[in-house]
């Protein structure tokens, strides 16, 4: 009886990091960005509201070059005041990149889902482009592009 006393003893510490463990896996948030993760580059761009001048400028530099964004797989997302895009909780990808309500900020993430870029005002896209065109990824993106696009025969 002693040697299953001992082993209770034991178990019981384990048990309890365990359900402590699996309480707080199942408390945090998931991660807003997971589903574009490996797929897309994301700007994030954050602001209290609506009529924010910063959020103002950042979509009249986003809509000078759609194309340049589509070409790096950029994907914009707004967060304007407690509204995120549909299927995005504005609350989480607040807390996810660190982003406080009452401020603008743009922040680029990875294909990765690494931050890459964190500005307290608009970002111009050659900024942005540059930043991307620099990612060993994208680097490797345009080498293999390069490689499968047709050669002009003269």
């Amino acid at each position: 009886m002693q040697g299953l006393g001992f082993a209770r003893r034991i178990h019981i510490p384990s048990y309890l990091a365990l359900v402590v463990g699996s309480a707080l896996l199942m408390a945090a948030a998931p991660d807003p960005l997971k589903p574009l993760q490996w797929k897309a580059r994301v700007l994030v761009v954050s602001a209290p509201t609506k009529d924010d001048s910063g959020l103002r400028a950042q979509d009249l530099i986003l809509s000078a070059d759609g194309d340049g964004q589509v070409d790096r797989d950029m994907k914009v997302i707004r967060v304007v005041g407690s509204n995120g895009p549909a299927g995005v909780e504005a609350a989480a990808l607040r807390e996810r990149l660190s982003l406080p309500p009452d401020r603008f900020e743009v922040v680029l993430v990875g294909k990765d889902g690494a931050i890459v870029l964190r500005r307290r005002q608009p970002v111009d896209l050659g900024e942005l482009f540059d930043r991307i065109d620099a990612m060993p990824m994208r680097r490797d993106e345009i080498r293999r592009r390069a490689l499968t696009a047709p050669k002009d025969r003269d």
